[in-house]
């Protein structure tokens, strides 16, 4: 004599775990997409306004042209110039090749600084009331 037997549904009808890999999936494939895009979205834009620097979502800055301290903005190499290496990330996003947010430089000075390439910055003085945001 021949006995079949057939699994029970589970409670949510089978919709249910869809809905958790597709829950957990998509804003890992985002945050994933995120990281890689990141580095390529950096800019300076330079207008009579001033200097906005868009960095990734969270650190970009817009620093009026009379907050500026043009004398003293200037391109680093980090190599010839160490006192302005990053010793301390203390707020930011870092990946390898991208590097946003307050650091503690080698000097002591706190900076908000954006960077894509490696060993290269760009220092803008400005005012000391304006904030990376």
């Amino acid at each position: 004599m021949k006995q079949v037997f057939s699994f029970a549904p589970g409670p949510s009808g089978g919709v249910g775990p869809f809905l958790l890999v597709l829950l957990i999936i998509v804003p890992i494939l985002l945050l994933a997409w995120y990281l890689i895009a990141a580095p390529r979205l950096v800019r300076f834009e330079v207008s009579p306004q001033g200097l906005r620097i868009r960095g990734d979502l969270f650190y970009s800055r817009a620093i009026a042209a009379s907050d500026l301290m043009l004398e003293g903005a200037r391109p680093l190499d980090l190599t010839a110039t160490p006192e302005y290496k990053p010793k301390w990330r203390t707020n930011g996003t870092g990946m390898p090749g991208y590097k946003a947010g307050w650091f503690k430089l080698q000097n002591g000075q706190k900076l908000c600084c954006l960077s894509a390439i490696q060993n290269a910055w760009s220092i803008y003085p400005s005012a000391p009331a304006i904030h990376c945001s």
